[in-house]
């Protein structure tokens, strides 16, 4: 009887001391996985918001460079077209620069 307690004993030892190892590794290497994952969005986020904050500066010249065009020759002049024109390449965001009225 005692003996077969013993097997027993060292049969449940024998699994737990073999898997405990394989258990704590599938653990750490998913959490290992989510903090990268978690990494990679908060990074694509970072971009995204540094992108729309680039994007809205640039809006927010051009428009103040409208204004300014507008309150001088106005848009239709050569000076005024040429910096329209200007607008438009020396930006990275913004892909025309015009304005229409009526």
């Amino acid at each position: 009887m005692r003996a077969k307690v013993f097997e027993i004993v060292m049969l449940v030892g024998g699994l737990f001391a073999s898997l405990l190892p394989l258990g704590l590794s599938v653990y750490l290497v998913n959490e290992q996985g989510l903090a990268l994952e978690h990494a990679m969005v908060q990074s694509y986020a970072q971009d995204a918001m540094r992108r729309s904050n680039a994007t809205a500066d640039q809006v927010l010249k051009a428009f103040d460079k409208l204004t300014a065009i507008e309150q001088g020759e106005g848009e239709c002049g050569p000076k005024g077209l040429a910096e329209l024109h200007r607008l438009d390449l020396g930006s990275s965001y913004i892909q025309g620069v015009g304005k229409l009225k009526g």
